[in-house]
């Protein structure tokens, strides 16, 4: 099962997968919780890393 916050959203990658889709709110405060915790709290240096690491 994947969790968040204590909650199932799904047993599997699929599931899990389709839940953020269908609650797109929980999938944002996610990817919110992912960038902060990896110091990328913005679209446009989040792009800058992606552009060194494909360079």
């Amino acid at each position: 099962w994947y969790a968040y916050n204590g909650e199932k959203i799904g047993q599997g990658k699929d599931n899990a997968r389709e839940y953020l889709k269908e609650h797109p709110e929980i999938a944002h405060e996610i990817e919110a919780k992912i960038r902060t915790a990896v110091g990328v709290n913005n679209p446009t240096a989040m792009a800058e890393v992606e552009d060194e690491i494909d360079a």
